[in-house]
């Protein structure tokens, strides 16, 4: 018995996108890094990681939300940092 051929994704791969509304012409997206450090504790007063600055919910979502949404994070990092480091 011959073994059916594996279905294709209906949706394109995440970090893909459609150019031109054509799901078959992609082209690959640059993924935001994370901005871990593996200093991984929070400070009590802030509530921020004494690491990267994110918050819990920050840093439990990251892998979740979308690119405009890791921006809007990372742009508030370098505030955050310095208020840790005071």
């Amino acid at each position: 018995m011959e073994r059916p051929l594996p279905r294709l994704p209906e949706r394109p791969h995440p970090r893909l996108i459609a150019v031109d509304d054509d799901p078959f012409e992609t082209v690959a997206v640059q993924a935001i890094e994370s901005p871990c450090v593996l200093v991984c504790s929070i400070d009590a007063a802030t509530g921020w990681c004494l690491g990267c600055g994110r918050t819990r919910d920050e840093i439990a979502r990251w892998t979740a939300i979308d690119s405009d949404a890791r921006r809007a994070v990372m742009a508030v990092l370098p505030q955050r940092m310095a208020v840790l480091e005071q």
